[in-house]
């Protein structure tokens, strides 16, 4: 039964409104468009923060105990959101304003231009939809001096999705909920210590870049913060098909080229794996902007002939004086990253601990 679920999504959005449209309308609330905010990013005089505006359902976050059918219907529900456009929405972040209206899909991208700079912290923006009275707060991350920014894949590299195998990475998505998808063992304090840098007192910025549809961002958000994963700005995309198929497309590369122009001055360390087309992107990424890459990492979980490509890959990199390493686990990157002085050495015995942990916990990944 899986399977012709499965095989349903073959026909992209269209197909699943004409297969679950009058389920999903039963649990469709009358009443205020739903509000959603995506954690925002910028620098002490200029910050994005986007959204969007959707129809409500009645909807609850998974729990460890439920069933594969119930995580197979609320990612359903998430995938086939009903969108309002034309809706004014309106933002303040401290003393400024920024205003903006939906796009046809439901999007809205609200800028701040500050009169005056803001620290490089966190902050806490406000959106309202002033015509329907809804409000909500949301997380702005703003980037001074650092010594680094980290820029991260998400699945196969944070979470353990399967990306490469299309049909087990659609049945974990489909069948499985924040709290019953699985980490990586010991990226959480890996990615803590860069986040931590060489001295262990830092404050780098981390970032998500994946070609997961903006539909499933609160579940990623609720299990980065669940597993104690550093959290920080997604960077996420529509989906449709291919989406779900994790073809490749420009959207990462965009992505990243987008941060590196935001923050001009800011080197970066890049993390992804060798399922899909990371390194390809990456040695992308560090042509485009010579001298701003400090390190590649890519989690190896493929092997053969994938394999051999990025170790061919890893050569032509070197030879431009970047350093991609191909590594099995977090704590091989850990070494690296302490050999190469992106992290304090006091933080190398705490990722040794929290993978031995992890795999103690959950398996040897």
């Amino acid at each position: 039964m899986k399977h012709a679920l499965l095989h349903a999504l073959q026909a992209g959005k269209g197909g699943l409104d004409e297969t679950f449209g009058p389920l999903v309308q039963h649990w469709r609330r009358a009443g205020p468009p739903d509000l959603r905010t995506y954690c925002g990013f910028g620098t002490p005089h200029a910050v994005t923060v986007k959204g969007r505006v959707l129809r409500q359902y009645d909807f609850q976050p998974g729990t460890p105990s439920d069933s594969a059918w119930l995580n197979f219907w609320r990612i359903i529900l998430r995938l086939l959101s009903r969108e309002l456009s034309g809706v004014p929405v309106v933002g303040y972040l401290k003393s400024t304003e920024a205003r903006a209206t939906t796009s046809r899909e439901g999007y809205f991208e609200l800028r701040f231009s500050l009169p005056e700079p803001l620290c490089a912290a966190w902050h806490t923006a406000q959106v309202t939809l002033p015509d329907h009275a809804e409000h909500g707060s949301v997380p702005v991350r703003v980037v001074g001096v650092a010594d680094f920014g980290i820029i991260s894949d998400l699945d196969d590299t944070v979470i353990r999705t399967r990306a490469h195998q299309l049909w087990q990475m659609l049945e974990t998505v489909l069948f499985e909920n924040s709290r019953t998808r699985l980490p990586f063992a010991g990226v959480g304090e890996l990615y803590h210590a860069l986040a931590r840098g060489p001295d262990g007192r830092g404050d780098n910025p981390v970032f998500y870049v994946s070609s997961s549809p903006w539909n499933l961002y609160g579940l990623i958000w609720r299990f980065l913060n669940k597993r104690e994963v550093p959290l920080g700005p997604l960077l996420l995309r529509d989906w449709n098909l291919q989406t779900l198929a994790g073809s490749h497309d420009t959207h990462k590369l965009e992505a990243i080229q987008q941060m590196m122009t935001t923050y001009p001055d800011l080197p970066f360390v890049l993390i992804g794996d060798s399922g899909q087309e990371d390194p390809e992107i990456y040695r992308e990424a560090a042509r485009r902007f010579p001298g701003r890459v400090r390190a590649i990492y890519i989690r190896n979980v493929t092997g053969g002939r994938r394999q051999t490509e990025v170790v061919k890959l890893r050569g032509e990199l070197e030879a431009e004086g970047v350093d991609l390493k191909l590594v099995p686990d977090s704590l091989s990157a850990a070494q690296h990253a302490q050999a190469t002085g992106l992290i304090a050495p006091g933080a190398l015995p705490k990722v040794t601990a929290a993978v031995e942990e992890d795999r103690a916990a959950h398996g040897r990944y």
